[in-house]
């Protein structure tokens, strides 16, 4: 039982050597060959993509949720953010939207309470570690202020990156992850599934809408 559980054992740091070489980062004009990739790959997974200026990336923001009709959201810290979406949080507020607090208490007094807001929460929105062309898939790294609830729980995820967060595989971003990396999430698009007759059903286990945006 998890009462009698015991701590993981102590995880070295140090990586062994792969047999894989890591592709060098590539310059800006196979930059945007990774980001389209990465696009089509997305979409194809029933995911939405757009890319937009940093100077407009917080006007977008705020579009998104209000065509979501997402007046209760999960966001995680701006430090954790594209620095483009500086003032966000400020922004939001000012509109009336709430923003949800991501961490729930383990007091029993206040947590039935934080637990409803959370549950309430209509949209998420976080930035991420890395977008693998690949296959389609946005790497995020929860810790403090990078709540996981933000991109697992609500109906719709909103997920921010910058161009040189791009990268051909996984194997090509793995070697250049902190080693601090704490929890580690990759979303390939909406939650989904066919259990159920094989029927695919889109956002039974987490977000039903997945947008991913680049802030160039």
């Amino acid at each position: 039982s998890l009462n009698s559980a015991r701590a993981l054992p102590h995880v070295h740091t140090e990586r062994s050597r792969s047999v894989h070489t890591p592709i060098p980062l590539h310059p800006d004009s196979d930059r945007d060959t990774l980001i389209a990739q990465f696009a089509a790959e997305w979409r194809a997974l029933g995911g939405q993509f757009e890319r937009v200026r940093a100077a407009d990336a917080v006007d977008r923001a705020c579009e998104l949720l209000q065509k979501l009709e997402a007046r209760r959201v999960l966001m995680w810290d701006e430090a954790a953010l594209p620095p483009a979406l500086t003032g966000l949080k400020t922004t939001l507020e000012r509109s009336g939207v709430t923003l949800v607090p991501q961490m729930i208490p383990r007091d029993a007094a206040t947590r039935p309470g934080a637990v409803a807001a959370v549950e309430a929460a209509e949209a998420g929105l976080t930035g991420a570690e890395a977008a693998i062309a690949q296959v389609g898939a946005v790497a995020l790294r929860s810790g403090p202020g990078r709540g996981r609830l933000a991109s697992l729980l609500v109906p719709a995820h909103l997920v921010f990156v910058t161009p040189d967060q791009f990268y051909p595989t996984l194997a090509d971003w793995w070697p250049r992850m902190s080693a601090e990396a704490g929890n580690i999430t990759l979303i390939a698009g909406p939650s989904r599934t066919s259990d159920i007759e094989r029927v695919l059903t889109l956002g039974v286990h987490g977000p039903k809408q997945a947008i991913a945006i680049c802030v160039d």
